[in-house]
């Protein structure tokens, strides 16, 4: 598979799986056009410090649009667990963000599971 066919996205995992799944470019069908909308990365890890309890990650994907296809959908039905494994199955390339009081590459092997949250 050649780079041009892989797209970026991005976002926050936890113990309960992916809480958001962020493309780096989008389409916009009124301008026909592809922008890069406003990155949030710094609120996603803001989020990610403040619930070091779930084990968080800030995480950054290269796959193919089929995959990031199979993963939101999974995400519109509810299944942020099973979205995850699909999404560590599938990456082409994992980039973990260091965050305050986390410890990204620990966390990123430890998730999803929901028996870790001391709230559940």
């Amino acid at each position: 598979m050649q780079q041009k066919d892989l797209f970026t996205f991005y976002g926050l995992a936890d113990c309960h799986g992916i809480e958001s799944f962020i493309p780096t470019k989008q389409y916009d069908p009124e301008k026909d056009e592809i922008f890069e909308p406003k990155d949030v990365t710094g609120m996603i890890a803001l989020r990610a410090q403040f619930n070091a309890q779930r084990f968080p990650v800030v995480y950054k994907v290269d796959m193919t649009i089929e995959d990031a296809d199979d993963i939101q959908e999974l995400l519109d039905e509810g299944e942020y667990e099973e979205a995850l494994i699909l999404l560590k199955e599938r990456a082409y390339s994992v980039s973990l963000a260091r965050v305050a009081g986390t410890n990204p590459k620990k966390n990123w092997e430890k998730i999803p599971n929901r028996d870790l949250d001391p709230h559940a």
